[in-house]
């Protein structure tokens, strides 16, 4: 199916009534107004675009939606650093199992003091009840903040959310189990090879660690029964026929000294008389 070009896709955006503010709304009850691959699309151009706030909440909401997620937006969980009741601006849930997280918008559409409220957001989330990620978008933000960003805390650009979600909630594919899984565009969109590889690490690591538990039990075990036994000795010959060896070149090398010292005798015998 061919992909809009982005206004038309941001026209259609503002015109959809999201909803989500006091209830839920869930994944396959509600027909998103854009697939997976036309929210990549416009997540990717979205710099180019001016938004405000509540739109680009929308666009977060609507990824999470076309991921297979249920939302809700605007509602109260926990307290910030001040003591004020926390107001959240999306909360997805996995239906699968009830995992939550919840996510701090971030749009800033031209450089500012943007940058500034950015210490006091990650400290924010810290104080969450519940997992939680900041979206950032807008082209506004300094690279600088958004590296310092990214390596203090869950934070993720608007046009790789879909990668972060994929990931956080294992929404890969699971055919054989008949659990839900997201829209079928996000899998033939470019750069999805990236979940992929996520995907067969973690199942690599699932399937490997009791394997790699067992074996480090046993060579521990291993180790611990060589300290214990008896130090064995090497092939050869019984311990009488090398005692009877050893006595035999012993006694060869005092016949020859005993040969030398004669030797010597006499050699010093014959100069005296001569």
């Amino acid at each position: 199916m061919p992909v809009a070009e982005p206004p038309e896709l941001l026209a259609r955006l503002r015109a959809w009534d999201p909803g989500g503010i006091g209830q839920w709304v869930v994944a396959g009850e509600h027909p998103p107004p854009l697939s997976a691959a036309e929210c990549a699309a416009l997540s990717s151009e979205i710099d180019a675009f001016e938004l405000t706030p509540a739109e680009f909440e929308r666009l977060i909401a609507l990824v999470g939606l076309t991921l297979g997620l249920d939302y809700r937006r605007k509602l109260t969980v926990g307290k910030t650093v001040y003591g004020r009741d926390r107001e959240v601006d999306v909360l997805f849930r996995d239906a699968r199992n009830g995992n939550r997280v919840a996510v701090e918008a971030k749009y800033q559409r031209v450089a500012g003091t943007a940058d500034e409220k950015l210490p006091y957001a990650v400290l924010n989330l810290q104080t969450l009840p519940l997992p939680g990620v900041i979206v950032y978008g807008g082209g506004g933000f300094h690279l600088g903040a958004l590296h310092w960003l990214c390596a203090n805390t869950r934070a993720t650009d608007i046009a790789r959310l879909p990668d972060w979600l994929t990931v956080f909630f294992a929404l890969w594919k699971e055919e054989s189990t008949g659990r839900p899984t997201p829209s079928p565009g996000i899998w033939d969109r470019p750069g999805v090879h990236s979940v992929d590889v996520f995907r067969r690490r973690i199942e690599a690591v699932q399937r490997g660690e009791p394997k790699r538990a067992q074996r480090r039990a046993i060579e521990r075990e291993a180790d611990r029964s060589a300290e214990e036994r008896p130090q064995l000795q090497r092939a050869g010959q019984p311990p009488e026929a090398e005692a009877a060896e050893d006595r035999a070149q012993q006694h060869g090398i005092e016949a020859r000294d005993d040969a030398r010292r004669e030797r010597t005798c006499d050699r010093a015998a014959g100069g005296v008389g001569a």
